[in-house]
């Protein structure tokens, strides 16, 4: 499958970011492993994500639908016996939704139901800063839209890979990083 996006993205004549984009999402709905969450409240985006690990990508979608952030969950892990195997699916998506940095879905106090980046803080301080002061940047959920390429097992494709994939194809195009990434 990786094969095919690639060679499909390097076909197209100005490849760029929105080619590759909709190439994925074509390729993993054709797998029934694309999913697009649109959430206004916490609890239900906490029941939105998919099972199982992948990349996944949190758009703004009110005004310009400007892409915020690309990040991966899972990894492809070599056990004691030497057989690699596809991360379990406790570590993936639906953990997304608890993190405190470098972004975080706010799920308590002023912000609740909210989608927040820019930390002020550090990873070590964050948590213990107010809430109201823990992050510059603030977008109620209703206004947020993630998508979700969920990878199965059998395609022997790393979360780190197309995560890297479309974060560098984002950077070549726009020469600068989706606004909550920190790095590439």
């Amino acid at each position: 499958m990786i094969n095919e996006i690639l060679l499909e993205y390097t076909k197209e004549r100005g490849s760029n970011f929105d080619v590759l984009y909709k190439i994925c999402c074509d390729a993993f709905s054709k797998i029934s492993s694309f999913h697009s969450i649109k959430a206004l409240k916490y609890e239900f985006l906490e029941t939105k994500w998919p099972k199982g690990v992948g990349v996944y990508a949190i758009w703004e979608t009110k005004t310009k639908g400007d892409l915020l952030y690309i990040g991966m969950t899972g990894k492809i892990k070599k056990h004691p016996n030497g057989k690699t195997q596809l991360s379990e699916s406790k570590n993936g998506f639906s953990k997304r939704g608890l993190r405190y940095h470098p972004y975080s879905f706010t799920q308590k106090g002023p912000f609740r139901d909210f989608f927040e980046y820019e930390p002020k803080y550090s990873l070590k301080t964050i948590q213990k800063a107010p809430r109201e002061d823990r992050y510059a940047a603030h977008i109620p959920l209703k206004d947020i839209r993630v998508d979700c390429f969920q990878i199965p097992e059998r395609l022997k494709v790393a979360p780190s890979f197309l995560e890297v994939l479309l974060l560098q194809s984002y950077f070549t195009s726009r020469n600068f990083l989706p606004i909550a990434n920190n790095q590439l």
